[in-house]
């Protein structure tokens, strides 16, 4: 059963986890840690979501792990 993931005392709703998983696995973020594409993001004045539930979401998928390109 997945883990319940909150947003500002709201669940977030499967939509919105696929899209926060399609913009964390595009080509432009692929490789940048949660943090730095919640700061890109802010930085355009588009918040998603928390920059946890980031890390929550990649999680569930197991891509917590090293994100950079390595060769």
């Amino acid at each position: 059963m997945p883990r319940k993931l909150y947003e500002g005392g709201r669940r977030i709703s499967e939509p919105e986890q696929a899209h926060m998983r399609k913009v964390l696995s595009c080509e432009r973020f692929c490789d940048m840690v949660p943090r730095h594409v919640f700061a890109s993001l802010l930085d355009e004045g588009r918040y998603l979501c928390h920059r946890r539930t980031i890390y929550q979401i990649l999680s569930e998928g197991d891509s917590t792990r090293e994100r950079r390109r390595q060769r």
